[in-house]
Order: structure tokens, then C-alpha cells, then sequence
């Protein structure tokens, strides 16, 4: 998962929103242009919903909304929420959190290391127009 703000709540009120209003899918967006999480009806034209989603695109979820349309689907939109696609994102999920380090101190202790070594490393890579992190260091508690 990506998103940090991704609750079970939200989960669980997307899946009542589309349950209780049929033609509808419900899709949070994410800050960059793409989304954190579609919920859509059984039954939908999965190849038409999904058909040439450009990925990892500012206009991912614009495209998507559209792709739904075709589907016969109309789209509840909820707040934008912060995702993690490319380094930069973790610095600012890193601020958005500094309140809540005391909730997570591995989490951050792993984040801040990792940062460190980053720096010094270079352990970003390439993928076509987008960077991702390396993430094949393991985790030891």
C-alpha cells in the first residue's frame, strides 16, 4: 500500500457508498493525478473500466473517471489523499508524520536510515519517466 491515509473506515464507507447507490463506483484521489482507491460495483465491464490506463500518469485518475463513464458508471469522488510513487513523496509523508513518530518508531527509524543511505548511495533507479525506490533491503526487528 501506498497511501498512508488509506484507512479501514474509508475503505469500508467506499464499499457501503457503491453497494447503496447503483451506476456509482467511488474513487479517492491521490495529490499526484492517479488514485488511492476505487471501489466499483460487481458486475462492471472490468475491460472497459480499465481499458488503456496510462499508470503512474498526472492523468490517471482524469482517464480513469472517463473509463468508468464508458463503463456506465458515474464517480463519487472523495478527498485527495498523499500517495508514495517516486523518493520526494517520502519526504513529505515524513512531515506530514513528524507528530505521529512516537506511533511508529521503526517505521520512521527504518525511513530516516533509509533516507541517510540514499543520500550517500544513490539507491534510486531508474524505471522509464518515473524513479522508485530500491527496495530490497529486508527488515530485522
Amino acid at each position: 500500500m501506498d497511501c498512508f491515509d488509506l484507512t479501514g473506515p474509508i475503505v469500508q464507507e467506499s464499499m457501503e457508498i457503491v453497494s447503496l447507490n447503483p451506476g456509482k463506483a467511488h474513487m479517492i484521489p491521490a495529490c499526484d493525478g492517479g488514485y488511492t482507491l476505487l471501489t466499483i460495483p460487481l458486475g462492471c465491464d472490468g475491460d472497459k473500466a480499465f481499458d488503456q490506463i496510462p499508470w503512474s500518469s498526472s492523468q490517471t485518475g482524469f482517464i480513469q473517471r472517463k473509463r468508468l463513464e464508458d463503463a456506465g458508471l458515474s464517480c463519487v469522488m472523495g478527498e485527495a489523499l498523499l500517495d508514495v510513487d517516486v523518493p520526494s513523496d517520502l519526504d513529505q509523508l515524513l512531515e506530514t508524520r513528524a507528530e505521529k513518530r512516537h506511533l511508529c518508531p521503526r517505521v520512521f527509524a527504518y525511513l530516516d536510515a533509509d533516507r541517510i543511505e540514499d543520500k550517500h548511495n544513490c539507491r534510486h533507479h531508474q524505471k522509464g519517466n518515473r524513479t522508485a525506490l530500491d527496495t530490497s533491503r529486508t527488515w530485522s526487528s
